[in-house]
Formats: structure tokens, C-alpha cells, sequence
């Protein structure tokens, strides 16, 4: 480090008994003084400030170097031209739908809002149960569809009619065309609570030709029959009177189907 300097001057007494300095043009003093006139410099800093010259120097340099990798990198993953012998970066694959994919079909039927579209295996509801009494039977014979009462229950969808008797009603047959459109046949068969005792009547319950129920009945005597008729086209309900002589009006009855009912 440098040390101060001291520069003295020896003044010259002048005739209005000051001096003007031989090196400075800024003071006097009585003219038998001395006057020291010390000029300070500043340290010498030569060697720090290379250092802190220096550590600038690097900070700047370092700072270049990373902006520009931070360019060149930017570039080459945007697709930029890498130079000779340079291998192109991987572009990463895409998540989003191609356009087939994003677009909605055309075809696909708009739905109002709180909806949703069925889809195309959704199956068409069947059809709901049917009473016989509510279907209509082939025009050659009808039945009675009013409620009749068995053992004591009344039954509000019935199918009946009267065997014997004075009508000498012998034999009935109702058919009912279903299209295969139903999978079980159900009812509650016998005679009414108004049939005569003795009398025997054979109901049955017909599918295709084929007899899928067959009993004789007497006054007080039911039967449930739940019966299969999956792929069956005609449904037919028959009754035959069995006796005694069916020319006595005394010898009466009536053959119900109580609440006839068709199922999908």
C-alpha cells in the first residue's frame, strides 16, 4: 500500500507581510513562517480491484454462458435446425383425441336435458300383463267377463260361461290370438259358489293344440294353475259338461277362469 505524501513549500515574504506559496496559489502566512502543505492520496488499490475486477469479469461471463444455453436449448425443442451430426430431440407424444375422436358422431340423437340416450343394446320394453277379460277373443264364441265369486272370493277379472242347464251348453271354446308376445299364463279355475252339487265340468287350458291344464270340477272345488306358454301363438279355454242330464234346468253351472292373466 502506498503511504501519504507530504509536499512542504517555503514561503517568500511579500511587501504586505505575506507570502504567496511557490507551489500553491491558495493560502498566505506571516511571512517568517513555514507553512507545511501535506496533498494525501488514497491508498494504492491495485491489487483488490483486479480482484474484484475479476470476480465481476466471471459473474458476467457466467451469466452469458447460461443465457445462451438456455436459447439454444428453447430452439432445439421447438423443432429449430440442430447442427451437423446433432441427433433431433424426441418430441413427446400427444394425450389429446385425434379429431375423429374429439368430434361427436354425427349420427348420435340429441337428448333433452335430465335425459339419457339409450344405447343401441338396450333392449325395447316387452309388453305389460294382460287379464283375458280385457283381451278379445276370436269371434266365434265370447265368454262372460263379469266378476263371479269362488269359495268365497270374488274374482273382478274373470272369464266364465254356463255348462249345462237349461241352455244345454255342452261345450265352449275361447281362443285368444297372443302372437307369442307372453311367456306365462296364470288363473284360479273351477266352478262358482252358485253351481249346482254333482255336477262335474272338465276344464282346460289349451296352447298351440297342445293341453297345458286338464281336470274335472265339482261345486266347491279350485285349482291354481301357473303354466309355461313361451313361443305360443293361440291360447284357448275350454270346458266340457260331463252330467247328469244337461236338459234339467236344475242341472246348472258356471266354469270360471278367475282373474286370467298373460305375462311377459
Amino acid at each position: 500500500m502506498g503511504l501519504p505524501v507530504k509536499a512542504v513549500a517555503v514561503g517568500r515574504c511579500c511587501r504586505h507581510g505575506g507570502f504567496l506559496s511557490q507551489r500553491s496559489h491558495a493560502a498566505f502566512a506571516p511571512c517568517s513562517e513555514r507553512i507545511d502543505v501535506s496533498i494525501s492520496q488514497p491508498p494504492n488499490q491495485g491489487p483488490a480491484r483486479q480482484i474484484v475486477i475479476s470476480v465481476v469479469a466471471g459473474l458476467i461471463l457466467a451469466a452469458i454462458l447460461g443465457i445462451t444455453g438456455f436459447i439454444y436449448h428453447k430452439s432445439t425443442a421447438q423443432g429449430a435446425p440442430a447442427g451437423p451430426g446433432s441427433v433431433p430431440a424426441a418430441t413427446p407424444a400427444s394425450n389429446s383425441p385425434s379429431p375423429r375422436e374429439a368430434s361427436p358422431s354425427a349420427n348420435a340423437t340429441p337428448t333433452a336435458p335430465g335425459q339419457t340416450q339409450a344405447s343401441a343394446t338396450d333392449a325395447a320394453p316387452g309388453p305389460a300383463p294382460q287379464y283375458l277379460a280385457d283381451l278379445t277373443p276370436l269371434p266365434d264364441e265370447v265368454p262372460a267377463t263379469d266378476p263371479v265369486q269362488m269359495g268365497g272370493i270374488s274374482y273382478a277379472h274373470a272369464v266364465s260361461t254356463s255348462s249345462g242347464g237349461c241352455a244345454r251348453n255342452q261345450q265352449n271354446t275361447f281362443s285368444y290370438v297372443i302372437n307369442r308376445k307372453y311367456t306365462l299364463f296364470q288363473a284360479t279355475v273351477g266352478l262358482d259358489d252358485q253351481s249346482i252339487d254333482g255336477i262335474g265340468v272338465q276344464i282346460e287350458v289349451i296352447a298351440d293344440g297342445r293341453t297345458l291344464f286338464s281336470r274335472t270340477f265339482t261345486a266347491g272345488q279350485i285349482s291354481h294353475v301357473k303354466r309355461s306358454i313361451a313361443g305360443v301363438r293361440e291360447l284357448k279355454l275350454e270346458q266340457t259338461y260331463l252330467g247328469p242330464d244337461p236338459n234339467l234346468c236344475s242341472s246348472n253351472a258356471t266354469a270360471v277362469w278367475g282373474n286370467a292373466q298373460v305375462s311377459p
